[in-house]
């Protein structure tokens, strides 16, 4: 499993098999080809999909602008 990018209060990188019970089917059939992050935070639960699954175009977003920015 790829590690977030950097540690972050209220991570879920030690949350992903729970998180995965309720992802979609069709990330795992590849009809979704675009995944949209709206909180990034420590990036746990983007790094493990954009691993694990067939996405054509990640979109990353988080209030926090240095986390953008960065």
């Amino acid at each position: 499993m790829t590690k977030p990018f950097l540690k972050w209060a209220g991570g879920k990188g030690q949350l992903i098999e729970q998180i995965e019970k309720f992802l979609p089917e069709e990330l795992g059939n590849g009809s979704i080809k675009r995944y949209i992050e709206p909180f990034i935070g420590g990036g746990a639960l983007f790094l493990y999909i954009a691993n694990t699954y067939e996405i054509e175009e990640f979109v990353i977003s988080d209030i926090n602008s240095e986390l953008v920015i960065a």
